[in-house]
């Protein structure tokens, strides 16, 4: 573990109250792989980042253990319980991160691309900081 840089902390604590839904919508299947299986993929397959550390709400620990190692995702460190909220969730997966620099991304957002991730790392490096900004659709959908 002495050659970790890079940290990817994987927000991974909604309950989903939002979506309406049974099941919190990380762990929603689109194509019959779970949506956080999708982003957790992405992180894995990333050549540029060397650990991830999954921040889930304590009743969720032992399914996020069994998906991860279902789709073994061998970059995984830690699972840490999330905290009363989202910003103390944050802090207990970066407590974690063993990496100089730590990446935050929310479980719930797959259709990030590896070539992303790798743009915010090389970015961090030179700057200090980076985010991703990705540009709004402008689609409007009316439903009676």
């Amino acid at each position: 573990m002495d050659n970790i840089i890079n940290s990817a902390v994987i927000a991974a604590g909604g309950s989903g109250t939002r979506m309406g839904g049974d099941i919190p919508k990380q762990f929603v299947q689109i194509g019959g792989i779970p949506i956080i299986v999708r982003t957790l993929l992405k992180f894995e397959t990333c050549p540029d980042i060397d650990e991830i550390i999954i921040v889930a709400r304590d009743s969720d620990i032992e399914t996020v253990k069994r998906i991860s190692a279902e789709y073994k995702i061998t970059k995984l460190t830690h699972i840490v319980k999330g905290g009363a909220t989202r910003q103390a969730s944050v802090l207990n997966g970066i407590n974690a991160a063993l990496g100089k620099f730590v990446f935050i991304h929310d479980a719930a957002r797959l259709f990030v691309t590896t070539e992303q991730i790798s743009e915010v790392v090389n970015e961090t490096h030179r700057f200090g900081a980076a985010a991703l900004g990705v540009p709004v659709k402008d689609t409007l959908k009316t439903v009676k």
